[in-house]
């Protein structure tokens, strides 16, 4: 398998609305980018101790464009290797094959997001990516200038919403019969102005408690696709 390596460039490049409309599906890819990358509220919100401690953690993170305490609060390569599960998954059944952008299905023909070497370039892109949003303010809407982006695959992300996300509402959590909890909340992408309801699954680690997973993972794949087909109409 053939893996195209891209220059590195600042993520903050231009791209055409066209363009961004074309490509929206290409965020299936780095679907985390969408669903739990970039929170904001105010501080005087962040108030929960348990399981919701970890998704304030990220707004609070945010907010602060530290990527440092984002990832303390979740683990961005465990959901990112969720989703690359599921989009082969889904990649491989008819009625949802045809949907996917000419790139997507490229990769999953190619298995790329579960053999162990291209999965791990790119786990470590979708991580770099994630941490840019973050520690570029990007996704507090609030932008860093001069904030430089290490991924080899810039031009592919910068077609990716770079808006503002934010919660509208944290639900109470529920725990789950493996003794972890979930988590639902709501992120409105201002940007393309849609709103995404997410069901994160959240563990205690010590005395703190971080997301490992996304539980509806399918769910917000298919609202993209959904999405995506209405925006190419």
């Amino acid at each position: 398998m053939t893996v195209v390596m891209c220059e590195k460039k600042d993520y903050t490049r231009q791209s055409g609305t066209g363009i961004k409309s074309r490509f929206h599906a290409i965020c299936l890819l780095f679907l985390l980018s969408c669903i739990c990358a970039g929170f904001f509220c105010p501080r005087a919100a962040l108030a929960a101790d348990g399981p919701k401690s970890a998704v304030e953690g990220i707004i609070a993170a945010v907010d602060n464009a530290d990527a440092d305490a984002f990832e303390k609060n979740m683990d961005i390569t465990s959901v990112a290797r969720h989703v690359f599960t599921e989009l082969e998954t889904m990649g491989k059944m008819p009625e949802y094959s045809g949907q996917m952008p000419p790139i997507l299905s490229l990769l999953i023909n190619q298995n790329a997001f579960t053999n162990p070497v291209t999965q791990e370039i790119l786990l470590s892109e979708v991580r770099k990516f994630v941490r840019y949003g973050v520690g570029s303010g990007a996704f507090a809407g609030k932008k860093v200038e001069n904030y430089k982006g290490e991924s080899m695959m810039a031009p592919l992300f910068s077609l990716i919403s770079m808006g503002k996300k934010e919660i509208t509402r944290i639900e109470t959590p529920v725990k789950t019969e493996d003794g972890r909890h979930v988590v639902p909340f709501a992120v409105v992408d201002h940007e393309n102005g849609n709103t995404y309801y997410v069901r994160a699954i959240v563990t205690q680690e010590g005395n703190s408690w971080k997301i490992t997973d996304i539980q509806n993972i399918r769910f917000l794949i298919q609202q993209i696709l959904l999405e995506s087909a209405a925006t190419e109409a």
